[in-house]
């Protein structure tokens, strides 16, 4: 990093110029110049699968949103694994039409993640999700949500009966 902005933390304050702690440095992370994004996605193309793998488990938060465009299943996998992946990094990986159906069961697991309605509507509404997993998931959405899929074609025949059966259910 060469210049950093400074944000309002503790190290900043004491020294505009410092580089920061390790808790905003992620934040600073991210990469502005299209140059080294480019030379940095290239590098990750080459990579060889196995380093891909352990490095997505300790990437850097511009690094990871790279991986997640990996067509590599496991690369995902391993993404998802990262201590310090966010819920926004998820809810982008809910939304991919590449998604696995173990990543989706890993993200349906984890109680952090479940617990947010958009993480759950984007694995429901996701055709990757295994059914039993999109099933399993709806009784945690909301109303409007069961309606506009009991309504919608583009969702998959035993989901959208189950969620017109949740919605006949709640309206008694």
């Amino acid at each position: 990093m060469t210049h950093v902005e400074p944000c309002n933390c503790e190290c900043h304050t004491a020294d505009p110029d410092s580089e920061g702690c390790p808790k905003c440095g992620e934040r600073h992370a991210v990469e502005h110049d299209p140059v080294k994004r480019q030379s940095r996605l290239d590098e990750l193309r080459a990579m060889p699968r196995p380093q891909k793998l352990i490095l997505a488990g300790k990437a850097d938060r511009a690094t990871r949103m790279m991986l997640i465009r990996d067509v590599d299943p496991q690369v995902l996998y391993y993404v998802c694994k990262n201590p310090r992946i966010t819920l926004d990094e998820i809810l982008e990986i809910t939304r991919l039409g590449t998604l696995s159906g173990t990543v989706a069961d890993l993200i349906a697991t984890t109680s952090q993640w479940v617990q947010s309605e958009q993480v759950r509507l984007n694995l429901v509404q996701n055709p990757k999700t295994p059914t039993p997993t999109a099933l399993k998931l709806l009784p945690g959405l909301n109303i409007r949500h069961l309606q506009a899929m009991a309504k919608s074609w583009n969702i998959r025949p035993q989901v959208k009966q189950a969620a017109l059966k949740l919605v006949i259910e709640r309206a008694r």
